[in-house]
């Protein structure tokens, strides 16, 4: 995807933004992309860029490309960041009760620990 950031030109839209299939159907040259991969990064990139600025489309329409590029992903790093810390904190939390039940909390647990798939069945 960084390398498709500088390129300009109406006759590239279709394998940057829609992907190597629509692009080998009309007859122009693949740039690696899954299909829609292009459409997807932009609109995540761009909504998240909108997001961090406060600002509606009609608003943010002059911006610049490198502008909405840097704040946008600068931006989805710390969501990502953010996100993290809080599976971490999950991940923290799921092995405190391990241990308690290994303990001995609760004599019911004993399977968590011999190898039982019964918590990770569903129903």
């Amino acid at each position: 995807m960084l390398t498709g950031l500088q390129v300009t030109g109406v006759q590239n839209f279709t394998a940057w933004a829609h992907g190597d299939p629509s692009a080998e159907r009309f007859g122009l040259t693949p740039v690696g992309l899954p299909m829609g991969a292009g459409y997807a990064a932009g609109n995540r990139l761009v909504d998240t860029y909108l997001a961090a600025t406060g600002q509606t489309a009609a608003q943010a329409l002059h911006a610049g490309s490198s502008e909405i590029t840097c704040d946008g992903l600068r931006a989805h790093i710390a969501a990502l960041e953010q996100e993290r810390d809080r599976i971490e904190r999950q991940i923290r939390s799921v092995r405190h009760t391990l241990e308690a039940l290994r303990a001995g909390w609760n004599r019911g647990w004993t399977s968590c620990w011999r190898g039982s798939t019964t918590a990770t069945r569903t129903r």
